[in-house]
């Protein structure tokens, strides 16, 4: 995992949650959650990426906002590693259906008010991606009825 920020912390607790060894990488030399990541069982690596760490990784998972230019992932995808985003991670285990929303201005606007509408209409709605719960945090929540109103950015589709 690629980048401590709100979304790289919500994919490393939930592929640790489901049995995956992680290893979590981010250029700040600490970080807020540093406690229980590890409480977790996350590996941390911090101050830094290891192109060594991510080339012997099976897959790397990049947080929204960490380019793919970066020197260490470009090792990974050179070494062959698969290298995919957090929404295409936390994808991979929702249940029900999923409304992207992404766009240059009001997505955040436009994905509030569509997750609104949908629950005036009953729906049962998590809203997030950029705004609200990373989409890796609503995993668990998510049930064949759930509707997930996501709001994405262009760095979170360069990695889908």
């Amino acid at each position: 995992m690629v980048g401590a920020a709100r979304s790289g912390v919500a994919a490393a607790h939930l592929l640790a949650r489901r049995g995956a060894t992680v290893t979590l990488t981010d250029l700040q030399p600490a970080i807020p959650e540093e406690d229980a990541l590890r409480a977790a069982g996350v590996a941390l690596e911090l101050g830094g990426h290891d192109a060594a760490t991510l080339t012997r990784a099976d897959i790397v998972v990049l947080s929204p906002g960490v380019p793919s230019t970066e020197p260490a992932i470009q090792a990974a995808m050179a070494a062959g590693v698969h290298v995919i985003g957090e929404l295409e991670l936390a994808s991979r285990w929702l249940r029900g259906r999923v409304v992207a929303i992404t766009g240059t201005k009001g997505k955040s606007t436009t994905t509030t008010l569509t997750g609104l509408m949908l629950e005036a209409g009953g729906r049962r709605v998590l809203v997030g991606g950029n705004i609200g719960l990373a989409l890796s945090a609503q995993v668990d929540d998510s049930t064949e009825d759930t509707i997930h109103v996501v709001e994405v950015s262009s760095f979170q589709l360069e990695a889908t």
